[in-house]
């Protein structure tokens, strides 16, 4: 028995055997799906449908990935392969693989939040009015003293007593 690893997982598979796959249902049904991409009349749309139905997003695929997929699973031939790599394989190559980008996408916003909603505080660059919550405060930092939640109209006296120098809007309460 030899171990294969992909990015797609681990295969067992004996030297010189296809290994075995259960043909159920769903697996022909995959497998006729798939052939349609063979077909140079198949639209770009019902091309990528039928693509990432079949290749799941949570890996990033290899070339060697899907040859392997398509020879082992459905036993496609070398000209098959070479024709689904050359035609359907860039947009596997180009899709987002939606953890990777959802962990990106989430620093992004911590940091642009962080950015945004921090800002200058002085005696000539008060915070506005609005800027309170429902309670009348903001929060305000200092160095010595870290963030503070204080009323709206006692920010002037946090900056001259405790050199408070950058202001955000106090957070909402979680619920429950």
């Amino acid at each position: 028995m030899t171990t294969t690893t992909t990015t797609a997982g681990t295969m067992l598979f004996e030297m010189g055997t296809v290994m075995s796959y259960t043909d159920s249902f769903e697996h022909q049904k995959d497998s006729a799906e798939l052939r349609e991409l063979l077909n140079d009349s198949l639209g770009d749309h019902r091309a990528q449908e039928i693509v990432f139905k079949n290749f799941s997003d949570a890996i990033k695929w290899t070339e060697d990935d899907v040859k392997i997929h398509l020879d082992e699973v459905f036993q496609w031939t070398e000209p098959e392969i070479t024709y689904f790599l050359s035609k359907h394989f860039p947009m596997l190559r180009e899709r987002p693989n939606k953890k990777r980008d959802l962990a990106l996408a989430v620093e992004h916003i911590h940091h642009q939040r962080l950015k945004e909603n921090h800002f200058e505080l002085s005696i000539n660059q008060l915070p506005p009015p609005e800027a309170a919550d429902k309670y009348g405060t903001i929060m305000v930092h200092a160095k010595e003293s870290g963030w503070q939640t204080v009323p709206i109209n006692q920010v002037e006296d946090f900056i001259n007593l405790y050199n408070c120098s950058v202001w955000t809007y106090t957070p909402d309460q979680p619920a429950g």
